[in-house]
């Protein structure tokens, strides 16, 4: 049962960690998360508020 329950699941790197466990979080554009990713690696992300 666990297998189906991972085959079934967003990845996390398409949704905000705070909207992990959301049914209705609208996944990040890969665009979007390569930048904010880059920005993270480069100490420039302004976190976003909750």
């Amino acid at each position: 049962m666990p297998a189906l329950a991972a085959w079934n699941v967003r990845e996390p790197c398409c949704v905000h960690l705070n909207d992990l466990g959301n049914r209705n979080a609208a996944p990040v554009d890969k665009k979007v998360y390569d930048g904010m990713r880059g920005q993270l690696m480069a100490g420039t992300l302004v976190p976003r508020s909750a």
